[in-house]
């Protein structure tokens, strides 16, 4: 089976608004249909993270403009129907009265599993009372979902031992607990207008000028909640796993991985970050990283050099070809 991957590197840093990712994301998207006419394949796009935040200094955007990207994703991946769809990721929050549009889908997600909620579960973190929120018990440490490995996370220990304080700090800065703001940082994949699979981020970065939470959202009273999605999910008999960014750093996926079956294909989503050899969870010792500046494609443990390199009027897109 040929596997056609077209990583888009560009500086997600660099996007003024929404609609400027949003312009930015179809013209990358209709280069890579170009290109790939010709392929008789299963075709991977992927973008870098924050591909999609409120502006230049504010990373999370509400829930309703948060919906609203993803029903333009959702369109998208219904237009450009040959690619598996991985566009990056969306920096949102959400406050615990949640937003219209995103109330009223979890309303229908409670009613019935769907192709976005397979598993009919539903996050109910939001209507927790603050002060427990980041408190972190074991339970909230594994993220609160169904881990079939049953492992530990070394990797979040030193992370979550300084949530407590965190919290404390935040709401002695926000006399109305209704303004707390959660964010999250998800990365969406798509393919013909269904919603496969979505993954937030666990681990956050605190790295000068990179980090998740930055100087402008921490006036907003935002605290980071790390998600709790399953990294692993599967297209055309493959297994994906999702990592992004600062999570590589301390071989996030690597760790969950270790006393279980990795995935194929380890796929690492940043915006600016580099690679590990001991941090590749992958069966076939293969990596597809898409990053603002350093995007690769390593197979079977090796470096793979670009069948192209296109640039766009943002970025270039890469090609590769496996299999």
């Amino acid at each position: 089976m040929t596997f056609y991957i077209a990583l888009w590197e560009v500086d997600t840093y660099g996007f003024d608004d929404v609609p400027a990712s949003l312009a930015a994301l179809e013209a990358a998207l209709a280069k890579a249909e170009e290109q790939g006419t010709q392929m008789d394949a299963t075709c991977l796009f992927a973008a870098p993270e924050f591909l999609f935040t409120k502006s230049r200094d504010e990373h999370f955007m509400d829930e309703d403009a948060k919906e609203d990207v993803l029903q333009r994703l959702t369109a998208l991946s219904v237009k450009y129907k040959r690619w598996l769809m991985v566009p990056g990721t969306v920096g949102w929050f959400k406050t615990r009265v949640r937003m219209p549009r995103r109330a009223a889908r979890r309303e229908e997600e409670e009613r019935s599993a769907s192709p976005r909620n397979p598993q009919g579960y539903v996050d109910r973190a939001w209507e927790t009372p603050v002060r427990v929120l980041p408190a972190y018990t074991p339970e909230m440490a594994a993220m609160n979902m169904p881990d079939p490995l049953g492992t530990s996370r070394p990797d979040l220990e030193e992370y979550l031992g300084d949530r407590d304080s965190e919290l404390a700090y935040v709401q002695q800065q926000t006399p109305n607990v209704q303004d707390l703001r959660f964010a999250r940082n998800t990365a969406y994949v798509l393919k013909r207008g269904a919603l496969i699979h979505k993954y937030s981020k666990q681990i956050p970065s605190f790295a000068n000028g990179l980090a998740d939470v930055g100087r402008h959202d921490q006036r907003q009273s935002t605290l980071f909640l790390p998600g709790k999605e399953w990294p692993l999910f599967q297209h055309s008999d493959m297994t994906f796993g999702l990592e992004i960014c600062s999570e590589h750093g301390v071989t996030h996926l690597a760790n969950r991985m270790r006393f279980g079956t990795p995935p194929d294909i380890h796929l690492l989503l940043s915006a600016y970050t580099s690679t590990f050899e001991d941090g590749i969870a992958s069966n076939w010792n293969t990596l597809v990283h898409a990053d603002s500046r350093h995007s690769k494609l390593m197979y079977e443990g090796a470096a793979v050099d670009p069948l192209a390199r296109v640039p766009l009027d943002r970025g270039t897109l890469l090609f590769y070809e496996m299999g």
